[in-house]
């Protein structure tokens, strides 16, 4: 039986022979390999009807036709067939699968490091059950992960000085990460009371103002990355390399600490919205809560995801340092909307006129061709957030409703006049718009943002900004007692700002020359 089959590779084509009459030839391609790894193993003998069929060939002899050492070799493409359902299209195309599954593999094992190797691919079969693969699959590819990477995220997890797991870390990222249910979530979120207690305490406060002198550089440094400046002409104009301010950059300890431990008023009516951010090759989303009467930044995070549970997470934060606002005023997001419902129970909120509008202009556009009706819609759509009385702008809703526009009147029914008590007040959301344009601007010239820890320094030097052009929230703190011209005076370099304007003139000069 050993030798009713052979097989052999001869110019470029792969030979098949079955003894004593057949054979076949294939071209000698990888996937025509892949083909003749299930069929020389799927083909049987039977020596008699009281047995059960056999295979002609084993695993090692298969892998001894094509050259492979070991017996595995082949055996692993045989159980990729099954895993398959022994679908051979499936089969064909799973290599190029699986190659896919790789980015999803390592980012699952970065984000539990701790957990044994097994109880990822559990986990990984349940979360994306369209790779089918065996363990010893899953565990060739989890081996290809980066050291460097696995190393980063055993740091963080570590406390170094008491060389135990940061618990506090562990549970922030527990809950950040999608695979985690909702309810998992709420239950951590209830029973372990989670609070953002991280405020400055008075003791690092004082001590910050009391080497104002140490940290000057560095302030005014922050300062002029929120204006907008690289580390390019700073390094300029400060007569250092461009590490040295990247250094500077990161040398203030717990500026977002220090700025919300300076604050002591708002209004109590606050606007709360997010804006994403494209960090590396992934959305993040800056949370923030700012003062609806002055604009003013009252609360910042930074979240990879923009779940009702990062919601919860922001606002307990909030909550912890402030206390319950007297009114809150967002968009209509539901993921927003279910945590607040959950955080601040018992606070009114009013939704943004501006954003119901918004939506409706869109809708009206989408689902009208007359022109005539587009325009009368447009101007009935002003009239319900723009009439004086609340009853005559209810009364301009209610009259779309009954023109039964499709996609029109449906979205008045039940977006604005069954969210009608929550836009009587006739509030927007334009503070939070003014503090995300902010954003906006300073992440915009950029050259690219490539990290989430230089966003984060990024956001709190913009918030530090805001602080010194707008004091009248702040108590004694190291924003109002910092000198800013008198650092400006310290360090920045007068020798070296006439030479970099010199050079830059004598440029712009001699292009003109040029084009004329």
């Amino acid at each position: 039986m050993k030798n009713l089959i052979t097989v052999n590779t001869i110019d470029g084509k792969i030979i098949v022979i079955m003894q004593p009459y057949y054979y076949f030839e294939l071209k000698d391609t990888p996937a025509n390999q892949k083909i003749l790894y299930i069929i020389l193993r799927l083909i049987k003998y039977k020596l008699d009807d009281d047995h059960s069929p056999r295979n002609i060939l084993t695993f090692q002899k298969i892998s001894d036709f094509f050259g492979f050492k070991h017996r595995q070799n082949s055996e692993n493409y045989f159980r990729d067939f099954k895993s398959c359902g022994e679908d051979m299209e499936d089969y064909l195309n799973r290599k190029q699968k699986l190659e896919d599954s790789f980015p999803l593999i390592e980012k699952q094992i970065l984000q539990f490091p701790f957990l044994k190797i097994s109880e990822h691919y559990r986990i990984f079969q349940e979360e994306h059950p369209e790779f089918k693969m065996s363990e010893t699959t899953f565990r060739n590819y989890a081996s290809q992960i980066d050291a460097l990477k696995l190393k980063k995220r055993y740091d963080k997890f570590l406390e170094v000085e008491k060389g135990s797991l940061n618990n506090n870390f562990l549970l922030k990222e527990l809950l950040e990460q999608e695979t985690l249910s909702d309810v998992s979530k709420k239950v951590i979120i209830s029973h372990f009371k989670i609070e953002d207690n991280s405020h400055i305490k008075k003791e690092k406060a004082d001590n910050f103002l009391m080497n104002l002198d140490v940290y000057g550089s560095a302030l005014l440094v922050s300062f002029l990355i929120a204006c907008g400046m690289n580390y390019f002409p700073l390094s300029i104009l400060l007569g250092v390399s461009k590490a040295t301010i990247h250094n500077l950059f990161y040398s203030l300890p717990d500026l977002g600490n220090l700025i919300r431990g300076s604050i002591v008023k708002w209004s109590g009516t606050i606007s709360i919205d997010e804006k994403w951010i494209w960090i590396g090759n992934k959305w993040f989303y800056a949370l923030t809560i700012v003062d609806n009467e002055t604009g003013f930044p009252l609360y910042i995070k930074l979240f990879p995801t923009i779940t009702s549970e990062s919601w919860q997470i922001f606002m307990r934060g909030f909550k912890s340092i402030y206390g319950n606002p007297v009114l809150i005023i967002s968009d209509g997001s539901k993921a927003l909307a279910k945590a607040r419902n959950i955080v601040f129970a018992n606070v009114p909120y009013q939704l943004c006129k501006f954003h119901k509008l918004k939506n409706l202009y869109r809708r009206i556009h989408e689902n009208t061709n007359d022109p005539k009706l587009r325009k009368k819609l447009f101007r009935l759509a002003k009239n319900i957030f723009r009439n004086s009385s609340v009853s005559s702008r209810k009364k301009v809703a209610q009259r779309m409703v009954e023109m039964n526009i499709p996609g029109v009147s449906d979205y008045v029914r039940k977006n604005i006049l069954g969210d009608w008590k929550h836009l009587t007040k006739g509030f927007t959301s334009n503070a939070s718009e003014r503090w995300n344009r902010k954003i906006t601007k300073v992440t915009a010239k950029r050259y690219g943002l490539k990290s989430e820890k230089f966003v984060i320094s990024l956001l709190n030097s913009l918030w530090m900004k805001e602080a010194f052009f707008n004091q009248a929230h702040l108590s004694q703190s190291f924003i109002t007692e910092v000198d800013l011209p008198k650092i400006c005076q310290k360090n920045l370099k007068t020798a070296n700002i006439i030479e970099f304007f010199k050079k830059k003139v004598a440029k712009q000069y001699q292009n003109k020359c040029v084009n004329f």
